[in-house]
């Protein structure tokens, strides 16, 4: 027993002794080597008279060490090895480090099938370099590399040999320079010879452009890549194109000023060889928790065609386009907001930018400036806008400028803090709202700024003082009267008289002053809802089928409408005027923004009634119903004015809308009730007294937007509960039988972005979308008249939009765009684009083949944005 005991003591002492000696062989991480001199003294201390190694090294390895001080002064590290000094940080799988010579080795290492493992990598700060062998002296701190692999930004460098210096400079020999970061790139630059600044731009000698290792007849005597990290000012390099009418062209070529953090500045141009010419001035500005917006502003002029042809024509064309959003957190009291597009209108006629994009098509462009300001702790808030809109094809315009807002919010008069058993006239509310405004309407962009026309602008306040409450009866039954007060002041009036010569009323002068014209009006809401389900299935259907009902939602609602006549001297509303033996009516201020009150008194009685169908179902197995919507809301609108002498009834509107699941259709409808004589005219007669029905379809109308694609497709023919279903789950889980193990090994490394169907076959995915956009209305035709029947004729109008995407593999996409127009039975704008991914490369091609403006245009350019004037573009017109 003691003999066995002792043999494990001495055990354990030999255990203990052999890892002490292996530990101080092989040294801790991070040991300090304090290399002042290459002397060696008796004593293997290292002594200094001169300072060579200003700080200390800190050394290790995983496997072995090996210092020999003796004559040699060389340390050998085996095994992930490393070595800091200073910002150097230096790891490999082998090391040499020689205190005779000042200088550090390392290489790679191969392995027992002879792979290279262990390629130094070297950290200098926070840039890091790739090589296979590298030489550095501590005296001189110079660095020589073998193949070395440095990433500069976007950019990846390579070269043979590599001489870095003190100052960080790297001069390379036959190097590579590329975007691409696959193992073997796709496209490089070949660089003779080239000098690398850190953090600044690299320079090289004469330069050849190599594509899929092809070398390309593209030689440059020297080529300058900016590596600039930081935000900073640059020349923009132009891009070349060319077209058919206007030649050659260099664009978007131009300076980029870096004015601050928060803001900067491009300015741009394009130049045509045929004279034809524009600038551009594009800002964009962004302050954190504030405020982000661009400016761009382009001026265009545009020369077709030779001087003194029939075919010349020279058009000076602008552009304005301004977009600004307030951070909420900014200001809760006070926002504002701007969306401004401004431009002549045969801008997007001579941009080519337009013609494979929307604005090419557009009718109108709308702007608007929006201020709004909520007073703290009261119920006011103050809007002020400003609005244009443009309509190109006429070159007309709408402005308004500005719109002064001033509302109060609802406020109730005898209310007090406690909201139960409230009293009628507790709910008695009010609120305000004051317009100021000034627009003009219809005035040709050209002649905005003439003086001609600043008699048509039209101005004025308008003030608005609804009085409402609520109350029920019957329980059921909702009542809300109110009383609309509504005040305009005016500016001017407009005195006419009768012209004998011209029969008819003629302007005589306009009289500039202050005018008050008030209107007010009673109203009183009476509206209910009632609720019914009803079984579509008789008794003797089984259980299942007698739980389907279908919920019906009625909402009956009668407005009483009052109004009084204004057809008395005490207003001065109307002016009357007397010709032979009757009296012609005119107002001095209908030509004003919101015009004067009806001369006649006004009562009129508003019927709606509003429904909604839903189908509600068991599902089963789950104690729980489905609810499906019929018709999700059809509304029948009529009224009847019982203080007019003839005409009584107004048209029925009638509106439908319907869920198709994510789409909905919605339809709006017309009806006629009174017949015509042989002249056209309507007369008093309701359709229902001569049999002809309620009334007759005069307007109809409806859009539709539908989108299909490969997953709802899918959906509709995939089957329920499959199984033994091949997926990429399985494969990881080894869940295949034996038949299908061959199969795993074969594709388990292939299938990382491929689907695969229960058989194990490569699926076929091809992705697309497709979306429908149609819109059809009819209404009457009041150019043709059956004079036998008594009925207009109708007129229809109906366009389809198609939109699609094709997307045969995942870096090929197909789009395509058109418009049909069903009255001229043609294609009136079609454009189809093609774009192929190439990892690092992108071909695009966009095409107009029909249409007013039938152009082409190509390019193929890299992705990466350091490159992204290395391009080259085709564009023109069809012959």
């Amino acid at each position: 027993m003691f003999l066995k005991k002792l043999q494990l003591f001495i055990l354990f002492i030999t255990v203990f002794f052999f890892i002490s000696q292996n530990s101080a062989a092989k040294k801790s991480n991070f040991d300090k080597l304090m290399l002042n001199t290459t002397l060696v003294s008796e004593n293997n201390t290292l002594k200094t008279n001169k300072p060579i190694i200003e700080e200390a090294i800190y050394y290790s390895a995983k496997d072995s060490i090996i210092i020999k001080l003796e004559n040699n002064n060389i340390i050998h590290m085996f095994g992930e090895s490393s070595i800091k000094y200073k910002n150097l940080n230096l790891s490999s799988e082998y090391i040499e480090m020689n205190a005779n010579k000042n200088t550090i080795f390392a290489t790679f290492a191969l392995d027992s099938v002879g792979k290279e493992i262990g390629a130094p990598i070297l950290k200098d700060g926070e840039t890091q370099y790739e090589m296979k062998k590298i030489h550095y002296n501590f005296k001189t701190k110079k660095m020589l590399i073998n193949n070395a692999f440095l990433q500069k930004n976007e950019g990846y460098i390579t070269a043979p040999k590599t001489k870095k210096m003190p100052n960080n400079d790297f001069y390379l020999l036959n190097g590579r320079y590329t975007t691409c970061d696959e193992e073997h790139p796709h496209f490089y630059f070949q660089l003779t010879k080239a000098k690398v600044q850190q953090k600044n731009k690299i320079i090289t000698g004469p330069t050849y452009l190599v594509f899929e290792d092809v070398p390309l007849p593209i030689v440059l005597p020297f080529c300058f890549f900016s590596q600039k990290g930081n935000y900073t000012s640059g020349i923009i390099i132009p891009s070349y194109g060319e077209e058919k009418t206007r030649g050659f062209s260099l664009q978007n070529g131009g300076y980029y000023f870096a004015l601050n953090n928060y803001i900067d500045l491009s300015l741009t141009g394009v130049v045509f060889s045929k004279g034809s010419w524009g600038l551009d001035v594009h800002s964009t500005y962004r302050k954190k928790y504030k405020a982000f917006g661009n400016i761009k502003a382009s001026y265009r002029v545009t020369i077709i065609g030779e001087k003194y042809e029939k075919n010349y024509f020279v058009s000076k064309d602008i552009k304005l386009n301004w977009i600004h959003n307030q951070d909420p957190k900014a200001n809760p009291f006070s926002t504002l907001s701007a969306n401004v597009n401004l431009s002549t209108n045969s801008y997007n006629r001579n941009d080519l930018n337009s013609l494979y994009t929307g604005q090419y098509t557009q009718n109108s462009n709308l702007s608007s400036i929006n201020y709004n300001y909520k007073f703290f702790d009261s119920p006011f808030a103050v809007n002020l806008n400003v609005s244009i809109n443009q309509i190109p094809q006429t070159a007309k315009l709408d402005l308004v400028f500005p719109n002064l807002i001033l509302t109060m919010r609802k406020t109730y008069l005898f209310r007090k803090n406690e909201l139960k058993n409230l009293k009628w006239y507790e709910n008695i509310c009010m609120s305000y709202s004051g317009l100021a405004s000034n627009s003009i309407k219809n005035i040709k962009e050209y002649d905005f700024f003439s003086k001609n026309h600043i008699k048509n602008w039209k101005n004025g306040i308008k003030h608005e003082l609804p009085v409402s409450t609520s109350f029920n009866i019957f329980k059921h039954v909702i009542i809300i009267p109110s009383i609309n007060y509504t005040e305009l002041w005016y500016p001017n009036k407009i005195n006419q008289k009768y012209d004998w010569n011209k029969k008819k009323l003629i302007h005589t002068d306009t009289i500039y002053g202050f005018y008050r014209i008030h209107n007010y009006n009673t109203n009183i809401n009476i509206n209910t809802k009632l609720y019914g389900l009803f079984k579509i299935w008789p008794c003797f259907c089984n259980k299942w089928m007698k739980q389907i009902q279908i919920r019906h939602i009625f909402t009956p609602s009668i407005n009483l409408n009052s109004s009084p006549s204004y057809n008395n001297s005490k207003h001065k509303y109307y002016e009357i005027i007397h010709i032979n033996d009757h009296d012609t009516i005119y107002s001095p201020f209908s030509h004003n923004l919101w015009g004067v009150p009806e001369i006649r008194e006004s009562k009129i009685i508003n019927f709606i009634l509003d429904n909604n169908l839903e189908i509600k179902t068991p599902i089963n197995k789950v104690d729980s119903i489905q609810k499906l919507s019929l018709i999700d809301n059809l509304k029948l609108e009529m009224n009847y004015n019982y203080s007019a002498d003839s005409i009584n009834w107004s048209d029925i509107n009638a509106s439908a809308r319907f869920k198709l699941k994510q789409h909905v259709l919605g339809v709006q409808t017309i009806f006629d009730p009174y017949i015509y004589n042989k002249q056209g005219i309507k007369i008093n007669m309701p359709r229902w007294k001569v049999n002809k029905g309620i009334g007759r379809l005069k307007y109809a109308s409806t859009f539709f937007s539908y989108n299909l694609n490969n997953e709802i497709i899918k959906k509709w023919f995939t089957k329920k509960n499959k199984k033994n279903t091949f997926n990429k789950k399985d494969i990881n889980n080894n869940t295949f039988s034996k038949k299908n193990i061959n199969l795993q090994q074969n594709f388990s490394q292939k299938i990382k972005n491929i689907d695969y169907d229960e058989d194990g076959y490569l699926l076929m995915n091809i992705l697309w979308d497709l979306n429908l956009d149609y819109s059809f209305s009819l209404n009457y035709n009041s150019n043709v008249f059956n004079e036998s029947t008594k009925e207009y004729s109708y007129k229809t109008n109906q366009t389809l939009n198609i939109t699609g995407n094709i997307n045969p593999t995942k870096n090929w996409s197909i789009n395509f765009n058109t418009d049909y127009d069903f009255n001229c039975k043609k294609i009136v704008h079609m454009s189809c684009s093609i774009i192929r991914l190439m990892h690092c490369w992108t071909i695009a091609a966009n095409i107009v083949p029909m249409g007013p403006s039938q152009t082409y245009y190509f390019t193929i350019a890299t992705n990466s944005s350091i490159l992204k004037d290395l391009k080259y573009t085709q564009s023109g017109h069809f012959m």
